[in-house]
């Protein structure tokens, strides 16, 4: 878990240089209804406006997308970014192979049709070939000469690899053709390294200053517009993602582990230093130093951890990848990298573990050594063993901790995958083809989508096929909108009206009930009357009494027609899992010529994933040479929002798990010790008249007081840290009496049961062995 918080925080990005000096710039503007919002992404006039400041030595841009490798049957999706002429030589990266772009490439107004590769698509493509240097890749309609190869490892400021770099102006195929002038078009990060002696907080100072007086200059005033300066991590920002914020808890839940694995260790050294009290008195009477014989216990402390720590060296490199692909599965290979710096870490742990499971054992056995031999053979106090109690005692507490989050976690996973979308999201595919970026004209994209919806249709297994504008959870468009009777739009935090165009199937296809009127048909065609859908958010804010059917959206700056809202459908989640409410309305897609891109909606039978590569075998039929077609499952795009969850409810279990058998193992001692040491005491009490059954209520009891007072214990630290956890839960109270319950009736029947496993050893106990003994 440390390697994986360090990845996402503290380790420099590979092959940067001196990255404490790089900051990435983030810019904050406050909207009405909606208060503060802040991202990293802004348009290149605010680059070329904040190139202008002192406080930066140099200053770069990158954009990060997917890209057609290839044409026809052979196309392969990549990442790709697209960087500032002046960006990786501002990171201070140095090629592996050849040069890196050149300060007139990437420049606007003209087209420099160079790449680099990464090492990894360098070994993959070119088998690591000297001659790559020249060669042509392919990326949509256009061909890039390789003048460079990247590093091994190289991953510019972000976890995520890239398997092509591009200079900036390529832009033109990815932004449109008014990247550089239009301060509308949001799409790139800035990343700048500081002057020497130059503080954050005076260059953010600057920055705003420089921001706001060129905006006013444009004619686009932004007196509300700050920026600030974040280190280059992500995770260490204010866009820091689900992942990161989980891996960080998870990760101080993992020092949990390592505590109730220190106080299992150190009961037990404690329980056996007490069985060899009289040994080190023997000793300390034959002339034996106090000093050696704690180090003589402390020394087997540190021995257990050292081989602890061996083991977890081995542990470190054999589940890494498994770790990764669990928590960061976007990340590069890098979590599993044995360095001295891992080393060093594991290292300083087991120095600390092995202090604090032989340290308090070593002191508290080496205590008032001469009363033992004065006691002989019997504990004179069955007290001195209340540490190991209040040891086991604590590994309940924090298991009970951990089994309270990982319930939570697993009951936020349940909501999550149930929760209502307005959508079966489960039984839907989604085909996208990027055909902008290659100049289709939008006849043209429109008639191989078209052609491609009718071969579809007749797959087997699939029960319907339609056409849209956006996709749900990836992208959503808004055009101005005004409604007669409505003087103002309400302004929702989500931000809209947001439009969609879609063909007359799509309600169907995708599962969204429509509660009033009709979906389109086919009659809703180009030159006839203009409808629309709305949906039950927009519906009830706009016309509360709920007579939305009828009524009149005119969409666009200029529209003058009306389009009649001929339905309403049910909510449908737009972008996020936890959405407030949205105003969404839908056109017919023929209706619309504004909203130009395409996908493919695919609702099938069963699994969709079977259908995966027979959609794109269909849709790669309608033309040979198109470039790469995704096909995936629109439950995929929900995915990156669950997986915290999911992560959050494994990691958790597993540690769960973990921590409960520990508990289990050190109460299952404390008791077995407690009735091996008052062997005399059950043989004086069976002589006197007791009774088999209540020797082991006696076990049984002692148990059941530690599972006790370590259930209050650890309901106590959960009640105290629920408002740390909350904002991770989905739809789940921190504190929900239901899921208390089950937990501490779980606890106390890991206490029952660890305990009656021990008190069995009574009804073997012979009273006159145990009186002969002493």
């Amino acid at each position: 878990m440390l390697g994986l918080l360090d990845v996402l925080i503290f380790r420099s990005p590979a092959h940067v240089e001196d990255a404490g000096t790089l900051k990435r710039i983030y810019i904050t503007d406050t909207f009405p209804r909606m208060g503060d919002f802040t991202q990293s992404e802004t348009s290149y006039p605010v680059v070329q406006d904040l190139e202008r400041m002192r406080s930066f030595s140099a200053l770069g841009a990158f954009f990060s997308t997917e890209a057609s490798l290839g044409r026809g049957a052979e196309a392969r999706k990549i990442r790709t970014v697209l960087a500032t002429p002046g960006f990786l030589r501002m990171l201070g990266v140095k090629p592996g192979l050849g040069r890196l772009f050149s300060d007139s490439e990437g420049l606007p107004g003209r087209q420099s049709f160079v790449a680099l590769l990464s090492d990894d698509r360098w070994s993959r493509d070119f088998g690591r070939s000297a001659d790559v240097l020249g060669r042509q890749v392919k990326v949509g309609s256009d061909s890039y000469t390789i003048v460079g190869v990247l590093p091994r490892g190289f991953t510019g400021v972000d976890l995520e690899a890239a398997d092509l770099w591009l200079p900036m102006n390529a832009a033109n195929r990815f932004a449109g053709p008014r990247w550089a002038t239009e301060r509308g078009i949001i799409f790139l990060e800035i990343v700048g390294r500081l002057r020497p002696k130059t503080t954050p907080e005076l260059a953010a100072r600057e920055a705003t200053a420089v921001l706001r007086n060129a905006a006013a200059e444009a004619g686009e005033p932004r007196p509300a517009a700050r920026v600030s300066l974040a280190p280059i991590q992500r995770a260490r920002g204010p866009e820091a993602p689900a992942a990161a914020k989980i891996t960080a808890w998870l990760s101080g839940i993992s020092w949990i582990v390592l505590l109730v694995s220190c106080a299992n260790v150190a009961s037990l050294l404690l329980l056996r230093g007490l069985d060899r009290r009289r040994e080190l008195a023997m000793r300390l009477a034959l002339g034996a130093q106090r000093g050696r014989l704690a180090r003589l216990l402390l020394f087997e402390g540190v021995v257990l951890a050292s081989l602890g720590a061996v083991a977890a060296l081995v542990v470190f490199v054999w589940m890494s990848a498994i770790l990764q692909r669990l928590v960061l599965p976007e990340a590069a290979a890098r979590i599993g990298t044995l360095d001295l710096r891992t080393a060093g870490i594991v290292a300083a742990l087991a120095a600390a573990a092995g202090l604090l499971s032989g340290a308090v054992p070593a002191l508290w056995a080496s205590r008032n050594l001469t009363d033992s031999i004065k006691g002989g053979g019997r504990e004179s106090s069955p007290g001195r063993s209340r540490w190991t109690s209040v040891l086991a005692a604590g590994q309940i507490a924090l298991t009970f901790v951990l089994l309270m989050g990982a319930g939570e976690f697993a009951r936020s996973l349940f909501k999550v995958l149930h929760l209502d979308l307005g959508m079966d999201a489960d039984k839907v595919l989604v085909a996208t083809v990027s055909l902008t970026t290659v100049e289709y004209r939008h006849s043209r994209v429109d008639e191989i989508f078209h052609r491609a919806q009718e071969r579809i249709r007749s797959l087997p297994g699939v029960h319907g096929a339609s056409l849209a504008a956006t996709v749900p959870f990836e992208s959503s468009m808004a055009d101005s909108l005004s409604v007669p009777g409505v003087e103002q739009l309400p302004q929702l935090s989500t931000g809209g009206p947001y439009i969609n165009a879609i063909s007359e199937d799509f309600f169907a296809t995708t599962g969204t009930p429509v509660l009033q009127g009709r979906p389109f048909t086919a009659q809703d065609r180009a030159g006839a009357a203009p409808v629309a859908i709305v949906n039950q958010t927009m519906s009830r804010l706009l016309w509360p009494a709920g007579k939305a059917l009828g009524q009149c959206l005119k969409i666009g700056s200029k529209a003058t027609i009306c389009s009649t809202v001929v339905g309403v459908v049910k909510d449908a989640r737009r972008s996020e899992l936890q959405e407030a409410p949205t105003m969404q309305y839908y056109v017919p897609l023929d209706q619309s010529r504004k909203l130009t891109s395409r996908a493919l909606f695919v609702r099938t039978e069963g699994d969709p994933t079977r259908l995966l590569a027979p959609v794109r075998r269909e849709f790669q039929a309608v033309e040979a040479n198109l470039p790469f077609i995704e096909v995936r499952p629109l439950a995929d795009l929900l995915a990156p929002q669950i997986h915290p969850w999911r992560m959050g409810a494994a990691v958790l279990t597993l540690f769960g798990l973990l921590t409960l058998l520990l508990a289990i193992a050190g109460l299952y001692g404390v008791i077995a010790h407690s009735l091996a040491r008052r062997g005399y005491e059950l043989g004086v009490r069976l002589v006197l008249g007791a009774q088999w059954r209540d020797l082991r209520w006696l076990a049984i009891r002692q148990g059941l007081g530690i599972g006790l007072a370590g259930a209050a214990a650890g309901l106590l630290l959960t009640l105290s840290t629920a408002k740390l956890v909350q904002p991770l839960l989905f739809h789940v109270s921190a504190t929900d009496p239901l899921l208390l319950a089950a937990v501490s009736a779980t606890v106390l029947l890991i206490a029952l049961l660890a305990s009656y496993a021990p008190s069995r050893r009574v009804l073997r106990l012979d009273p006159m062995v145990a009186l002969r003994a002493e």
